[in-house]
């Protein structure tokens, strides 16, 4: 589909043996694309219109210049929900698309019948210091070698054989993503308002997720749970950043419970 002039790719997966229920899309995170839902795909596939975007810069969408912020990721996925005559729909967001899902939820909320926020940063978060050195070595030593350093920072976490699976995933997507975003003259520089002082804004359904062992998105979840009015936080035991693929069946089943219930 064509979003602002940039040609966004997406999958969609309908109901075979019933009616859809009310639509969902998925957001993934950074430097990954839609392969990240590879275990929601036939669950929510089986009770919902599931729609899987690759976000600009990622999977086999468009890479452009510029244009990478959360603002701009957010209107890009207006654009997405108005092609798909998209009225109403549930969001879930993971990571980048977890930003990109609070900053929707805060901006278009008449659009959203439930949210569902995946290891979720907030804008303006200490976390962003840290982010921001993979940028610096980004910009002085070129963006192979920063996807490099990321990879290297992420893959030992999924050294053990329960984990192999989710990891090998994982890098084969993180080797075959574009460097757009990294090289973005832009990156660092847009504009965000903190997100923890506008979370009271937020109305409609909400559901917190994050691994126990992604202790910084335990902070952020802590803040979500404390400030949003209709929300609903789990934590998963023995779970880290990739909550969709480390633990797929528990995260399956508490997410598709959530949009039961806001169905209703």
């Amino acid at each position: 589909m064509l979003a602002s002039g940039v040609r966004l790719y997406y999958e969609e997966y309908l109901p075979v043996k019933s009616t859809p229920g009310i639509p969902v899309i998925f957001l993934h995170g950074f430097m990954l694309d839609r392969r990240m839902w590879t275990f929601q795909v036939e669950r929510f596939g089986q009770a919902h219109r599931s729609i899987f975007v690759d976000a600009k810069g990622h999977g086999l969408s468009d890479t452009p210049e510029s244009g990478y912020g959360r603002d701009e990721r957010v209107e890009d996925l207006l654009l997405c929900a108005d092609i798909l005559s998209l009225e109403r729909f549930h969001l879930i967001g993971f990571s980048m698309g977890g930003a990109t899902a609070l900053g929707f939820a805060l901006t278009y909320p008449e659009r959203l019948q439930s949210l569902t926020l995946v290891a979720a940063p907030l804008a303006r978060h200490w976390f962003f210091k840290w982010v921001s050195r993979i940028d610096t070595i980004a910009r002085e030593q070129g963006a192979d070698v920063a996807k490099k350093f990321w990879l290297d920072y992420i893959m030992p976490y999924y050294a053990p054989a329960e984990l192999q699976e989710a990891g090998e995933l994982m890098r084969q997507m993180i080797v075959n993503q574009p460097l757009a975003v990294w090289n973005d003259p832009l990156r660092g520089k847009y504009h965000t308002e903190a997100d923890s002082d506008r979370l009271q804004h937020i109305s409609m359904p909400t559901c917190v997720i994050a691994g126990d062992k992604d202790r910084v998105f335990v902070e952020m979840a802590a803040i979500m749970n404390e400030r949003i009015p209709s929300v609903e936080r789990h934590i998963i035991s023995s779970c880290g950043h990739m909550v969709p693929l480390e633990k797929p069946e528990l995260f399956n089943d508490i997410v598709l419970q959530f949009l039961e219930r806001t169905t209703e």
